[in-house]
């Protein structure tokens, strides 16, 4: 488990599976706002296409830069790399 954002006010965690950069598997990565709910887009090694919800603090804190596209990745998306 790591703190996406050391020392934040208020603190989120990614758990991290592999020490691996996830993001050479991943493109098109976007957060997309369906219903006043926050969700992670992208593809998955060109063909598979992905669509996660995600909490609305890592939305805002991807979209200003404080949590890293391998963080988000680590959080939402392990699931997927460790499973194919």
């Amino acid at each position: 488990m790591v703190e996406d954002i050391p020392g934040a006010k208020r603190p989120s965690y990614s758990i991290v599976y592999d020490a691996e950069d996830l993001t050479q598997f991943f493109s098109e990565v976007s957060i997309i706002e369906e219903n006043g709910v926050p969700y992670l887009k992208a593809v998955y090694k060109g063909k598979k296409p992905v669509s996660e919800r995600i909490l609305k603090l890592d939305a805002e804190r991807f979209q200003k830069g404080e949590l890293p596209l391998s963080n988000l990745l680590n959080k939402y998306c392990s699931y997927i790399v460790a499973s194919y």
